[in-house]
């Protein structure tokens, strides 16, 4: 039996070494951003995840029109299930940062961290 590695599956080492990568990348800086979040002391919860929202949906936007995506995103919002969906979806991803936020700037790191 040949115990040299094939081209398939030095790809998928490869691949998962990106994946450990971008998953530890992630985690550290999801764990920094309370030390983002302490050193603004003078701008409230609300503008905070404002930011949030409004420079995410300008970063979609910009991967959608890269990817040419428009087509598919209308579609999708042609339909008010997906719309029902979407708007439940973002309203909890906004109330979970909401009180991460909040928690932060209330000195409840851990407890935010651990809920």
């Amino acid at each position: 039996m040949n115990s040299h590695p094939t081209p398939h599956d030095l790809t998928a080492h490869a691949e998962q070494r990106a994946g450990l990568l971008h998953g530890f990348c992630a985690y550290a800086f999801w764990g920094m951003l309370p030390l983002y979040f302490k050193l603004l002391p003078d701008v409230s919860a609300f503008e905070l995840v404002a930011h949030r929202i409004i420079w995410s949906v300008v970063f979609l936007a910009i991967l959608l029109a890269n990817m040419r995506l428009y087509p598919a995103l209308t579609a999708a919002l042609g339909q008010p299930r997906v719309i029902g969906a979407l708007i439940l979806s973002a309203s909890l991803i906004a109330a979970n940062w909401l009180a991460y936020v909040l928690a932060v700037a209330s000195n409840h790191v851990v407890a935010a961290s651990l809920g």
